[in-house]
């Protein structure tokens, strides 16, 4: 398994998502096309950590829309988790 969770990531990570104060591993997933991407995983659950290559809020959220758009008209889609601050 990979350590390789950039500094300071977990923490904010759990300051954000109430359920990632519990993180018991991470790996970081090599496959993929674009961005830097990590299994994490709790006591209870295994989450996906996407890291998107844009630093542009607007594009990412356009993303996230267009991940709305595709599961709610039935096709799998990993969905964003929302946060403590709701974004």
């Amino acid at each position: 398994m990979s350590h390789t969770l950039p500094e300071g990531l977990l923490e904010l990570l759990a300051s954000l998502y109430p359920v990632a104060q519990t993180v018991t591993s991470f790996e970081s997933i090599t496959e993929g096309y674009l961005g830097r991407n990590f299994a994490l995983e709790t006591p209870n659950r295994k989450l996906f950590l996407k890291g998107y290559r844009h630093a542009d809020r607007s594009r990412i959220e356009a993303v996230h829309t267009a991940k709305i758009f595709f599961a709610t008209r039935g096709i799998p889609i990993i969905l964003p988790y929302v946060n403590e601050e709701k974004t």
